[in-house]
């Protein structure tokens, strides 16, 4: 796991921002659960794809989209400009 990554959401607990911390935890563990099946089953591609869509979930509606990214953790232009705006 990245200590870096571990030491930040340790941070975000501290200023009680629970739900912060929680996602880079998460996503730490995910990672590493990860890349130890790939390890162990000898696979040669990735389990999941973080940096985006398959090319069948790009051919889906806006709003499934959306809500497939939601579930991914992926932010949409949209979510980055709120957030830039904040």
């Amino acid at each position: 796991m990245n200590k870096e990554e571990i030491r930040k959401a340790l941070d975000c607990f501290e200023k009680d921002q629970f739900t912060d911390a929680k996602d880079i935890l998460s996503k730490e563990i995910r990672v590493k659960k990860n890349s130890w099946l790939k390890t162990k089953l000898d696979l040669k591609e990735d389990l999941d794809e973080e940096e985006g869509l398959t090319k069948k979930q790009e051919k889906l509606p806006e709003p499934l989209k959306k809500a497939i990214k939601k579930k991914k953790g992926i932010k949409d232009d949209e979510e980055e400009e709120e957030e830039e705006e904040e």
